[in-house]
């Protein structure tokens, strides 16, 4: 069944945040149970009922390894052009669908993603005696750490400028700083009301 509301999407998301998951299910005003999931899957990405993003990382690891390794078995040609051009085209999508939403905190996350890209520029000709980061300045490409934090900047950049929709950040100007506005985020561990 479709709940219509009369509600803007900030006010659904807050309402959100307030629900009491501390029970084992939630009725809705207009009758419909919610049970809790461990993992849910919206739009191609998992999300962990603890809040974090493991299970997407590990599938998007697994996806793109999947990939990485059947461009690496079927394309016997290892020339750098090639081989990065099948890697931009095929295997970086995959690490990087929706990356402003789900981007990892740990190390260990982080390592994982980078570990695709770690492989499969090891095998290109002329780059398996470098160092990672050797392999990347000689093939002009950037860690995908570094790309995530790019399009997080642009992200704000656009949320900023209303380019994007309002999630319900809010910018405080810092007058007479160089530091530029400063963006305070709604928060996530208040209880139910």
């Amino acid at each position: 069944a479709v709940v219509s509301t009369q509600s803007t999407g900030a006010e659904d998301l807050r309402q959100f945040w307030e629900l009491p998951f501390t029970q084992s299910f939630y009725e809705t005003p207009s009758g419909i149970v919610l049970t809790p999931s461990a993992v849910i899957k919206d739009l191609g990405i998992y999300m962990s009922s603890d809040g974090t993003w493991r299970v997407q990382i590990s599938h998007m690891t697994k996806s793109a390894t999947t990939v990485a390794n059947w461009v690496l078995s079927a394309f016997k040609n290892r020339s750098p052009e090639i081989m990065i051009m099948l890697f931009k085209t095929l295997v970086r999508p995959l690490l990087e669908y929706c990356c402003t939403v789900w981007s990892p905190v740990s190390t260990g996350e982080i390592a994982q993603l980078e570990q695709v890209q770690r492989n499969f520029t090891r095998r290109i000709a002329g780059c398996r005696e470098m160092t990672y980061w050797e392999r990347l300045s000689h093939l002009n490409l950037q860690s995908l750490q570094r790309r995530r934090e790019r399009y997080m900047i642009i992200q704000m950049w656009k949320v900023y400028n209303h380019l994007s929709p309002d999630v319900g950040i809010d910018f405080n100007p810092q007058t007479g700083s160089r530091q530029g506005p400063r963006a305070e985020w709604p928060s996530l561990n208040h209880k139910a009301q």
